[in-house]
């Protein structure tokens, strides 16, 4: 995607960006954006808040979970702590577990049960494991 920073954060938002290109590593770009411009708190509000409005506008309202999104912002957070000043793409040659077990990772704080439950979805809920 050749798309500046700010055309994405801003087409995302107002749900003008293409469905067919919101893959995995536009959600992974898209928290990134948010975690340099807003911090981390603001970041998963603001991401749950518009992945859900996202979701609701392009497809049926049921593939946006509240306790995965947050989770994936920590942990992209986690990594851009270690490599503050990295661009985009730096930060995915550093980490490429990002693109590749992203949920591997989250596995490792939150049991299958608590992520299958119909509150995670709904809520951001606390890591149960580790």
């Amino acid at each position: 995607m050749t798309m500046t920073d700010e055309a994405f954060e801003v087409q995302f938002a107002n749900c003008t960006f293409p469905p067919e290109l919101f893959d995995h590593k536009a959600h992974i770009r898209l928290a990134w954006i948010h975690l340099k411009n807003y911090g981390l708190n603001q970041a998963i509000e603001n991401l749950c808040t518009q992945i859900q409005i996202y979701d609701r506008t392009h497809d049926e309202g049921i593939r946006y979970h509240a306790t995965l999104t947050a989770a994936a912002v920590r942990i992209v957070h986690q990594c851009m702590r270690s490599i503050p000043t990295a661009s985009f793409e730096q930060l995915l040659n550093h980490y490429p577990e990002l693109m590749t077990n992203l949920k591997g990772l989250i596995s490792r704080q939150y049991s299958n049960e608590l992520l299958g439950s119909e509150r995670a979805k709904q809520e951001v809920l606390n890591p149960d494991l580790g």
